[in-house]
């Protein structure tokens, strides 16, 4: 009689019949359940490429909204407060709450308001100094006049209140204040 040739049971096959004691091998780790998601989310599939949304473009101010209508509060000799902060030095402030430092002089002249008519400003309110120290040239009145541009020549403290009227009933204005003399 032949001998029986015994084939070899699979893994699996022993694994059934087989006790824990009598097996070699670990028992297989238990699967945790999935994390409940919270309501109103999707489970995320981490083998799916995110595209992110593009950036939002930056707005030209904060939140996209309207600028802060500027407000010169006060002058008086060698300082001008704007939005209540003291600068120590002449300004010039832009009916959009821009800010720019000028250089201490007593003569406006005609290139000084070119560089304001750049902006197309309805009107340009000069203070003139705290008891009207500064000039302003005769070329610089005519080129203002020459751009339909309204010119307003006064003491600093009283050209202050020009400026924040015109801003405040919505006119693109722009304030040069001379904060001594």
């Amino acid at each position: 009689m032949p001998a029986k040739t015994i084939k070899p049971k699979p893994a699996a096959a022993r694994k059934k019949g087989a006790s824990k004691a009598a097996s070699s091998e670990k028992p297989a780790a238990k699967k945790k359940p999935a994390k409940p998601q919270p309501k109103g989310h999707a489970a995320v599939k981490t083998d799916i490429p995110v595209r992110e949304p593009p950036a939002p473009p930056i707005p030209d101010y904060p939140s996209g909204s309207a600028p802060q209508k500027p407000t010169i509060n006060s002058t008086s000799f060698g300082e001008v407060e704007i939005n209540k902060k003291i600068y120590y030095s002449d300004m010039v402030v832009w009916w959009d709450n821009k800010l720019d430092f000028l250089p201490k002089k007593h003569v406006i002249g005609a290139g000084d308001i070119e560089k304001l008519l750049t902006r197309k400003p309805y009107a340009i309110v000069i203070g003139v100094g705290q008891v009207g120290g500064v000039r302003i040239t005769e070329k610089a009145k005519k080129l203002a006049k020459d751009n339909n541009v309204k010119l307003f020549i006064d003491e600093s403290e009283d050209a202050i209140d020009i400026f924040n009227g015109l801003v405040d009933s919505g006119k693109r204005a722009v304030a040069i204040i001379h904060s001594t003399c």
